[in-house]
């Protein structure tokens, strides 16, 4: 039979004719480990990053052709427990996992469920955990997969599938079975890439779970961080700390990566090495001492008996690796990867560049006109295996179905000759799509993006180092106390929402304890207080620094029920801009009004906006009234960009003689020198008549609040940020047709839809579409004599001072809801 060969630099692949013509439509590829490294790609990958700027994500950052290997991204996510291009050797990270099914003898997945004891199946989870550590190539780099791309593949009793649940970011989700053993791996994966000067920082996030059925027991563990260097010695190291945990059984492993530096190296830490602990979690008692390296093999201490055993060895676990082939080819999906980039690698393997940049382009550009026809009919992709949750910056996903069916690629059961080469390591190439800044939920014509959470302070000082040139240039022609109420801002400095969502989110958005419905749960006056001044607190949320959100328009509202709890706004003034908040808590009964507006001024070096209006408490049940003012807000430019909550809260209940004062110390440097930390917080708890002081309150508001009883010296934490306001998630849409016109996502949707695109023209058209609709209802009013009347508060201006009342006693439930996933979290 006639062959036809592909040949590279490290091996010669031969295929008859007849296979041949199956793989002109299902390019079966080479793994990343037979790919010798040359001097030139390393003068390829120099050149390509000159120009490149000091520290910037490079999740735009686009690959040449030439420096990818023909091996899909979503496949190196797989590697380790079955492989369509032949695995490596000991095979390539990011978002391929052959990781899962690529493995030689040994079958480290079961042996995790064998184990009688519950200290010996954690051994061997630490074991098959570090088989999913693989070389990385230098210079080469699998190819992102396209929105929906699936790897179906089947090693022995292991099944794994893996889908890309999200391009933009790229998200991958995983999920692995084992038939005898009945095991469940579920993994979700993402990754920010960093330009550091001399090294790329690859920060790898998502969650990784391990079921054991049988055992009834269940393994989180984290993920480490690759480095990849450039100079002085161009490699690729894994480094960071991996933490794998069982609650069941009550243990805990720690291991940490080394990275390969020169620091290292002069410790005696030698290339690839891991250090660690295996400790029992509740007492924090150490049990085993683990060390080793990860390519070759690891050791586990005894620390009582002084026993050492090794637990797993890399020769023996991940060399000799080999690809899957066709079970059956009628059985292979199309979104299956090996059909998706078969014309591109296999011009690749053939080193036809120009072949494999057009059928690349081809792929990537019938991607394009997928998401274009999805956006012009209002439709948006749903996963075909996997329930995707967005959880602020972090994802999770949710199989669809227990178990994972046998598959179409099947790796071959014969173990082929082993063969350990020193392989060079690679530069992994940044992503080839971007990385939104605010993470939107869309449905049809709405864009919802995503609520201010703890962890979005990092974005705050992004866009600080970012954008300060430009934010200064902006008051070039502004002078020193001037009013910025009525300041324009241009689509880039905006956040895509609205103001209205921002003071919305302060009651709904919460994670963990339902902190407003505390309020009326406790029985004394003095505990009833502190909660009050707990909730009071959780209502800050971090501002990012050069961003602002829209200012919103006459008669716009903003709607949502969170668990119990129904919040309304309005915006019933314009000119100045004025908005009312009422938001009802339907179990405990407790009603929250505000009314609120500020001053902007520009003072030089910082902008100091002072927050005004009325905010109030009641608490029907307990027949209380809870009065509280308002901190100011001060954006500074100079010497550090920044923007800070200052000034002092007041919280006054006259029904129970007793009130809270709160101050907010400034992050200036005056303030740092007197020891007072960035977002601190002192105040006291005192009765009002005799001015007795109760408690004393410390703390800082983006971490723990704690009280302390002056009588008894008691000290409690009342508030913790982490526990309340990270992980937050935006509202979804229950019912489109319930949705008011006036809803803030329906009138910005346009313009939040381009910002989140940064497609700045014409997110500069949509936005002067809004405000020059609104400019028109203006002047028809003036023309007829009109007046606006809001349509769900009673407001009356006293002088500068304004005061809203609901019209109605309670609000109604809505028709945008925070999921019930997360409604489930509420006490």
């Amino acid at each position: 039979m006639r062959k036809r060969s592909f040949v590279s630099k490290s091996q010669k692949y031969h295929f008859p004719s007849k296979t041949f013509q199956m793989f002109q439509l299902l390019v079966i590829n080479v793994p990343p480990s037979s790919y010798s490294l040359l001097p030139e790609n390393m003068r390829r990958k120099n050149k390509k990053l000159e120009g490149t700027l000091y520290l910037p994500n490079l999740t735009r950052w686009k690959m040449k052709k030439i420096l990818s290997t023909p091996l899909q991204m979503i496949r190196s996510h797989q590697f380790s427990a079955a492989t369509t291009a032949e695995p490596t050797k000991i095979a390539t990270p990011m978002l391929r996992r052959d990781d899962l099914h690529s493995f030689g003898g040994h079958d480290l997945l079961g042996e995790c469920n064998r184990r009688d004891l519950p200290i010996e199946r954690l051994k061997s989870v630490v074991a098959w955990n570090i088989s999913k550590l693989r070389p990385v190539l230098f210079g080469q780099a699998p190819y992102n997969p396209v929105l929906g791309e699936t790897h179906h593949v089947s090693s022995g009793h292991i099944n794994v599938l893996i889908e890309q649940v999200s391009h933009h970011p790229p998200v991958s989700a995983l999920q692995a079975t084992h038939e005898e053993e009945n095991i469940d791996v579920m993994w979700v994966q993402h990754f920010i890439p960093k330009f550091r000067g001399a090294y790329v920082e690859l920060e790898v996030k998502g969650k990784r779970v391990m079921k054991l059925q049988s055992r009834k027991e269940t393994y989180d563990m984290n993920q480490p961080r690759l480095v990849i260097r450039l100079v002085p010695v161009p490699r690729a190291d894994w480094a960071g700390k991996m933490k794998i945990k069982c609650p069941e059984t009550d243990l805990e492993a720690e291991l940490h990566l080394v990275s390969d530096s020169f620091i290292e190296r002069f410790r005696g830490n030698n290339n690839r090495a891991v250090k660690g602990k295996i400790s029992e979690s509740s007492s924090g008692s150490k049990l085993y001492d683990i060390f080793g390296n990860w390519d070759r093999t690891i050791s586990a201490k005894n620390l009582k008996t002084g026993e050492v055993e090794v637990i797993y060895n890399a020769n023996e676990s991940i060399s000799g690796l080999k690809p899957p082939t066709v079970k059956n080819l009628k059985e292979v999906m199309e979104s299956e990867s090996a059909m998706v980039w078969s014309e591109v690698s296999e011009g690749i393997l053939n080193k036809d560049w120009e072949r494999a940049r057009e059928a690349k382009k081809a792929v990537e550009e019938k991607q394009r006109k997928s998401l274009k026809q999805r956006e012009v009919s209002g439709e948006s992709l749903v996963p075909q295996h996997f329930s995707v949750v967005k959880n602020g910056k972090d994802w999770d996903c949710t199989p669809l179905q227990p178990t994972v069916p046998r598959a179409p690629l099947k790796r071959r059961d014969r173990h082929i000759f082993m063969w350990f080469s020193n392989i060079v390591l690679l530069l992994l190439h940044a992503k080839e799509t971007g990385l939104v800044a605010e993470e939107e939920e869309t449905r049809k014509n709405l864009v919802i993006a995503k609520p201010f959470a703890l962890e979005d302070d990092k974005d705050s000082e992004h866009a600080a180092s970012n954008g300060i040139r430009r934010i200064l240039s902006l008051f070039k022609n502004v002078r020193l106390g001037s009013d910025l109420t009525n300041f324009q801002l241009p689509p880039q400095l905006n956040q895509p929402r609205s103001q209205l969502q921002c003071y919305g989110e302060m009651i709904y958005s919460f994670c963990g304890q339902d902190l407003i419905g505390e309020c009326s749960r406790r029985d004394l006056p003095i505990e009833r207080l502190k909660s009050v001044v707990a909730w009071n607190i959780s209502t800050l949320r971090p501002i990012v620094f050069g961003m602002s959100p829209y200012n919103p328009v006459l008669g716009e509202t903003h709607h949502v029920s969170h668990g119990h709890i129904n919040v309304l706004t309005e915006q019933v003034s314009h000119h100045p801009p004025v908005s009312a908040l009422h938001a009802t808590h339907e179990n405990e009964n407790i009603d929250v009004t505000w009314c609120q507006y500020f001053t902007p001024k520009f003072r030089g070096a910082y902008v100091d906006v002072e927050v005004k209006g009325k905010r109030t408490m009641k608490l029907l049940n307990r027949k209380e009234t809870y009065e509280m003012d308002q901190p100011r807000l001060v954006v500074r430019f100079l010497p550090a960009p920044g923007a800070h909550w200052t000034g002092k809260i007041k919280i006054k209940c006259p029904e129970t003689d007793l009130e809270a004062e709160l101050h907010l110390i400034s992050d200036s440097f005056i303030e740092r020198f007197k020891g007072n930390n960035n977002r601190s917080i002192k105040g006291k708890i005192s009765q009002t008549s005799s001015g007795d002081k109760l408690y004393d309150i410390s703390g800082h508001w983006d971490r723990t609040i704690s009280a302390k009883n002056l009588k008894t010296g008691e000290v409690e934490v009342i508030y913790n940020a982490k526990e309340s306001i990270s992980g937050l998630r935006p509202p979804t849409v229950k019912n489109l047709k319930e949705v008011m016109e006036s809803e803030s996502a329906m009138v910005w949707s346009e313009v939040s839809e381009k910002i989140l695109n940064k497609d700045w023209e014409r997110a500069r058209e949509a936005k002067k579409a809004v405000e020059e609709k609104q400019r028109e209802s203006l002047k028809r009013r003036e023309a007829s004599g009109e007046s606006w009347v809001p349509k769900h508060f009673s407001v009356v201006r006293n002088g500068k001072d304004w005061d809203c009342s609901p019209l109605q006693p309670t609000v109604p439930r809505a028709p945008l809801v925070i999921t019930e996933a997360q409604e489930e979290n509420m006490n």
